[in-house]
Parts: C-alpha cells; sequence; structure tokens
C-alpha cells in the first residue's frame, strides 16, 4: 500500500518518498513489488493526477514493479471517483506504459471484471464464503474469467494465515495454503500469499511462516518448464463426484505428458476412481488436499 489511514498510517507524500529504496530493497532479493497507488482515500485530499505524476517519477527505470491503481476501489473508506472508469484510464496513462497497471479491484467477493477489465491485468478478492476448500476451489472461477476477458486475472486478496482462525478471514491451516498455491499453478492463476502479520510489516509468527512455507511447496510441485491450464476432471476420472472429497480439478500441460489432478477437502481414506485406461501416481498430501498425476495404464 502506498499510502494507508486505518490499517496503518501512511500519508500519500511518505509512501512516494518511500518507494525508491522499497523497489531497490526488493530488487536485492529479485522480488517484484505490487505497488496500490490508492486506499483510504476519504482520509486524504489528493490532487489525483498530481500523485500519480508523482508515483510515474519514483518508478521511474525500475523493473521491478507492477501497478494496483486502488484497492477495492468501490470500499466505502476510499472515494467514489475512484470508480469511473474514465478517469481510472485517464490515471493509467500518466503511468510508464512498459510497467503492467491493474485499474483496481472490487469489494465484496465479486468475481466480475466489470470496469476494471480495462487495464494491463485484473486484481479479484474472491469470496470467502462457504469454507476454506470452496474458497481454494474459486481459483478456477478466476481462471475462467480470465479467458473469457482475455486479461490476465490475479488472486490478489485470499484468505489470509494467522496463528488462530478467524471464520471467513483468516486459516492456521498449512494444507489450505498449500492447496491456494498448487491450484493457482494449475489454473495460470497467480496467486498472493496473504498473512495478518504480512499486513503490519511484522516477521510472521511461526504459524503463518509454516503457511508460507507450505503455499510456496505448491507452488513449486509442478514442473517450472511446463505450462498447465485447467480442464475437465472427467477426462481421466470415472466420476467427480467422489465420496470424502469435496472437490477435484485437474490440469494439463500443452502436450499432456502431465494431467495432474488435486482432490480437495480430501478424507484420509478417499481414494479417486480413475476411468478406464487410467491410474494414479501419488505426488504430495496433506491433510484435505491429495495431488496426483494421471498416467495410461
Amino acid at each position: 500500500l502506498g499510502m494507508a489511514h486505518h490499517l496503518f498510517r501512511l500519508s500519500p507524500a511518505d509512501g512516494v518518498e518511500a518507494i525508491p529504496r522499497l523497489l531497490r530493497l526488493a530488487a536485492a532479493h529479485g522480488l517484484t513489488v505490487e505497488l496500490v497507488v490508492f486506499a483510504d482515500t476519504r482520509s486524504f485530499r489528493i490532487d489525483y493526477a498530481a500523485h500519480v505524476d508523482r508515483v510515474a517519477r519514483a518508478i521511474s527505470g525500475a523493473g521491478n514493479v507492477i501497478i494496483e491503481l486502488a484497492n477495492e476501489n468501490d470500499h466505502p473508506t476510499q472515494d467514489p471517483r475512484l470508480t469511473e472508469p474514465s478517469r481510472l484510464r485517464a490515471l493509467r496513462q500518466r503511468l510508464p506504459a512498459a510497467i503492467p497497471v491493474s485499474l483496481g479491484s472490487l469489494h465484496g467477493g465479486d468475481l466480475r471484471v466489470g470496469r476494471y477489465g480495462l487495464g494491463d491485468y485484473v486484481t479479484v478478492h474472491p469470496s470467502r464464503s462457504g469454507g476454506v476448500w470452496r474458497h481454494v476451489g474459486r481459483t478456477a472461477d478466476l481462471a475462467r474469467l480470465a479467458g473469457a476477458a482475455a486479461t490476465p486475472v490475479v488472486n490478489d486478496e485470499p484468505i489470509g494465515a494467522d496463528e488462530r482462525p478467524v471464520r471467513g478471514r483468516r486459516s492456521n491451516d498449512p494444507a489450505v495454503f498449500f492447496a491456494l498455491g498448487l491450484l493457482g499453478r494449475m489454473a495460470a492463476v497467480p496467486t498472493t500469499f496473504h498473512c495478518e502479520d504480512c499486513l503490519f510489516a511484522r516477521r510472521p509468527g511461526p504459524t503463518q511462516d509454516a503457511c508460507a512455507t507450505a503455499f510456496i511447496e505448491g507452488t513449486r510441485l509442478l514442473p517450472d518448464e511446463r505450462r498447465f491450464s485447467l480442464e475437465p476432471a472427467g477426462r481421466v476420472l470415472a466420476s467427480t463426484a467422489v465420496p470424502g472429497v469435496e472437490a477435484t480439478h485437474a490440469a494439463a500441460d500443452g502436450s499432456r505428458e502431465w494431467i495432474v489432478v488435486a482432490a480437495l477437502g480430501a478424507s484420509g481414506a478417499a481414494t479417486l476412481p480413475w476411468a478406464k485406461g487410467w491410474r494414479g501416481e501419488e505426488l504430495a498430501r496433506r491433510p484435505g488436499v491429495i495431488v496426483y498425476r494421471a498416467l495410461h495404464r
């Protein structure tokens, strides 16, 4: 966040001043920063164009930054003018053309591109209702959204990690974050790791650290050199309604040498019914998650 008032206090001027050093520190670790230009705008008096110009100067020459113009543009803490497509497009034009820019995100878990689909990519905050495995499975909805919009879609604010669970907001289960990282990789949906201590720039507690480790393991389970996309699990399963499993998701690389099936919300005794001519080679197992590579018999 390049400014904030409620979560913590950061004035727009102080935020801009910190950008060059932040990007240098990130570059030293091989990291790219997604910078949110506008947050809590009802709490500040801002000349939007002038502020974007200052941000543009601060990121000039940096190769490790992407931009989200506003965090949840329609949130009650935001100036309603930041929901106007023409204003957002005009502000985007003031930023370097080579830097990818999202025009913002919707508040409330609505899986629509809407007025923010005119940017270089779209940031979506999927609903966390219906339990954690249903929430993880919404990654597949984001993949379909990206396909329909012909625009990259980022799972920008999934459920966050914390030392203790908070229903609908935080989980302390590393398996959930393993699944988030894995399904994002399977669906080609870039996914944020979100955590409570991260919000305040604190060193994550031990449970959040374990969740982060599991998330990274999920993103790295499949071979780096292969590009995956989701496909119907019914192509390799005799049935996708499996006792003891909430949902199954499948993905394949372009050559179909790798076909992967993830069972979410799976009980320890759950087994997948493979279609004739197929079998499953188990790749990973976490509480509630089983991952197979589908192979011809």
